[in-house]
């Protein structure tokens, strides 16, 4: 099958998806359209305030190790790992903390999760599809503009245009199924965050930043050693135990809803 239709039939789907996913969680959690509406609007925020570092501290790490160096590859992949966690964890709190202020019970930190994970999913997908297109549209173009200005780049840009010319349906649908996992983490992410805003408990932020981080990191570390379908059956397994988590676990809506809003007042020793 044509790599175009494949790209361009996957973010359809995935934008017919998660529009479906946010109607039905409106309807069933039930849960406001502003909770969804503030998580999809952090997603993108936490990008730009992580690109403000990336950019910068990338460009350093390149003129400090060079540009071919396998060191500067490994740090890349580490401070990418790190700054997901930290930048996205940290905009959910400041979201939630400033303005999302119904996002407070179970359902709407849902929302607020689903509002997130579907955000990336479009984006991500989208950004994929539309690059994937002008590349393989312009190929010849985009080869002579690369080896005139940078020839040292073009064998990275011939790897990238034949990876898309050897897209195959499975390969796409693995790319869509991983979007579940993701979502789910970002909903159990998102319910910790909303613990830590309501009780006032900043180790719970933590807890959401390190929990992120290290399925990042266990998803990263496992494509550099095994096919693509063993990265998406750790991710989903990984994605199955948050999804019990949320729904009979210690974010489950019975124990969210229950908590107190503040942790108790200390009772000093008199």
């Amino acid at each position: 099958m044509d790599p175009m239709v494949l790209l361009v039939g996957r973010a359809l789907i995935v934008v017919l998806a998660v529009v479906a996913l946010w109607v039905i969680a409106t309807r069933r959690l039930p849960a406001a359209w502003s909770s969804i509406g503030w998580g999809a609007l952090a997603f993108p925020l936490s990008q730009v305030a992580r690109s403000a570092l990336l950019v910068p501290v990338g460009l350093l790490l390149t003129a400090w190790l060079g540009a071919s160096s396998a060191t500067l590859a490994t740090a890349t992949v580490v401070l990418a790992v790190l700054t997901s966690g930290i930048f996205e964890e940290g905009t959910r709190w400041i979201v939630m903390r400033f303005w999302a202020k119904r996002v407070r019970t179970w359902g709407e930190g849902v929302a607020f999760g689903l509002g997130h994970g579907g955000s990336e999913a479009i984006l991500i997908l989208g950004m994929s599809a539309i690059n994937g297109v002008v590349l393989l549209a312009t190929t010849e173009a985009m080869r002579g503009s690369v080896a005139s200005s940078a020839p040292e780049q073009v064998p990275a840009l011939d790897a990238q245009i034949a990876s898309l010319r050897e897209l195959t349906l499975g390969m796409t649908a693995l790319g869509l199924w991983e979007r579940v996992p993701a979502i789910i983490l970002h909903v159990t992410c998102a319910l910790l965050v909303m613990c830590a805003v309501r009780q006032r408990h900043p180790l719970l932020l933590l807890a959401a930043m390190v929990l992120h981080c290290a399925v990042n990191a266990v998803v990263v570390g496992t494509a550099q050693v095994a096919e693509p379908i063993v990265v998406e059956l750790a991710f989903t397994v990984l994605g199955a135990v948050s999804l019990w988590v949320v729904l009979a676990g210690p974010l489950s809506r019975r124990r969210v809803d229950t908590l107190p809003a503040e942790p108790p007042a200390s009772v000093g020793v008199r």
